[in-house]
């Protein structure tokens, strides 16, 4: 996007290393000061944050409204600008960028009034080092409002650990924003990013995850507590699904959201190798078909072949006369074992 034609704007570069020439990783955040800006000769209400990343060398360029351009009002402002590295510590400052100098390099910001915190673009050569200031353990203080620490929370926790989250927020708003050091939030964010990196390289273990939409795990997927867990494995010759600890269940809830009745139907042993099930077990000829065999456990029951399941049957009658061979042929042909085509 571009500015409207007529308005003045400033073109803000910088190239940020560390000591040993490794590039910055971050953005620069570029906020103006008030939140609304107004142009009533070109219609335009400019608000909003604007965020610059760095590219690979380090390096930012972005083109931002002048700060004393005459068609805005009000007039007098600045940028509240906020560096967010991801591997080292950043800080927050304001910043005029007057139309009179129309290209800037933030290595030629410098510092004036150190008590009001405020910043000038230098245009002319430095000056004389000045006294050494107090003690700057809690410069940057001020900056990182609880508005601040929560984004950091937010951009450090893709993956759902809020309960984690929460708790160093609270750790971090409870010192108060202004007496929280520049160290405790660097050694937060610091610990922010080890755990992404944990969580991306499948080396962490998270309180909570919630996924929006299809998962791919590439390895296997491991649910414990150390005390108890499932393991879906796919490293082994087939694919496995295992527990420890204590017996594993099978079971369906008849709600949508775990709720409901809950049935359990099968249940594996985890101290012998043994497999209860309960209610009744259909055999179909595929899954929804027609069903060929049942053993109902619930009433006792079976049924073969497609008979009508039946109890444990009863054989009557007197071998020497053939009526016990009769009534088990009966007998047999209830439950479906047989179909009884016989004569008298």
């Amino acid at each position: 996007m571009v500015l409207p034609v007529g308005l003045s704007a400033v073109t803000v570069t910088g190239t940020y290393t560390h000591p040993d020439g490794a590039p910055f990783a971050g953005k620069l955040l570029f906020t103006p000061e008030p939140a609304i800006l107004t142009s009533a000769t070109h219609g335009t209400l400019l608000l909003g944050t604007v965020e610059a990343a760095l590219n690979e060398n380090g390096a930012v360029t972005v083109t931002l409204l002048a700060t004393d351009d005459p068609d805005v009002t009000p007039s007098g402002w600045t940028y509240q600008v906020q560096e967010r590295w991801y591997n080292a510590p950043g800080r927050s400052y304001p910043l005029s960028l007057p139309a009179a100098a129309p290209a800037v390099d933030l290595a030629d910001v410098a510092p004036t009034a150190p008590a009001e915190g405020e910043y000038v673009v230098v245009t002319g050569p430095a000056g004389p080092t000045g006294p050494a200031g107090e003690d700057g353990s809690n410069a940057d203080a001020e900056a990182y409002t609880d508005a601040a620490v929560s984004a950091h929370v937010a951009a450090a926790d893709p993956h759902g650990d809020r309960a984690w989250g929460d708790a160093k927020f609270a750790t971090l708003t409870a010192l108060g924003a202004v007496n929280a050091t520049v160290s405790d939030l660097d050694g937060f964010v610091q610990d922010c990013l080890t755990r992404v990196a944990a969580i991306e390289n499948g080396t962490a273990f998270l309180a909570a995850l919630q996924v929006a939409g299809p998962a791919a795990i590439s390895g296997n997927l491991t649910i414990t507590d150390f005390t108890k867990g499932y393991r879906f494995r796919r490293d082994g010759a087939a694919l496995d699904l295992e527990a420890t600890g204590a017996d594993l269940i099978v079971s369906n809830w008849s709600g949508d959201g775990f709720n409901g009745t809950q049935r359990s139907y099968d249940r594996y042993s985890a101290d012998a190798l043994n497999v209860q099930h309960a209610g009744k077990r259909e055999f179909v000829d595929g899954l929804y078909g027609a069903t060929r065999h049942v053993i109902d456990g619930a009433t006792n029951t079976v049924g073969f072949f497609g008979a009508t399941p039946a109890g444990q049957q009863t054989v009557t009658g007197s071998r020497a006369d053939g009526t016990a061979l009769a009534s088990l042929l009966t007998a047999l042909a209830n439950l479906g074992f047989i179909d009884d085509q016989t004569t008298a």
